[in-house]
């Protein structure tokens, strides 16, 4: 397997884009142990999300390990790559404006015509 280098902001993104995996499968975790207190466990879900969170963690460390042996010190692909994810963010924050507005839109017409 070749290993390719990857530059600073390219790891960051990375490792923030896994830790985000990370901490919505330890959420999902809290939530299944805590809804199986009353009841029965549900194995299955705890074993995908805890595989979810296994794969999440691999997958950092192996950015941050792959940053440290095979280091890119590229400016320009390090501006392309912020570039991106800021463009990726304001589509983001549009697309979920436009659901959070279409939600309160459809709350508010409920009220209204109840």
């Amino acid at each position: 397997m070749k290993h390719q280098p990857i530059t600073a902001k390219g790891a960051k993104y990375t490792v923030i884009f896994y830790s985000f995996y990370a901490v919505m499968a330890l959420l999902q975790l809290v939530l299944a142990f805590a809804e199986g207190i009353d009841g029965e466990l549900d194995t299955v879900r705890i074993v995908l999300w805890i595989f979810m969170l296994v794969l999440s963690l691999v997958g950092c460390g192996y950015t941050l390990w792959q940053r440290k042996h095979y280091p890119n010190e590229d400016p320009a692909a390090d501006e392309l790559i912020a570039e991106n994810a800021k463009t990726g963010m304001k589509g983001m924050g549009i697309f979920f404006g436009i659901i959070t507005v279409a939600f309160l839109l459809a709350i508010l017409l409920a009220v209204l015509l109840k």
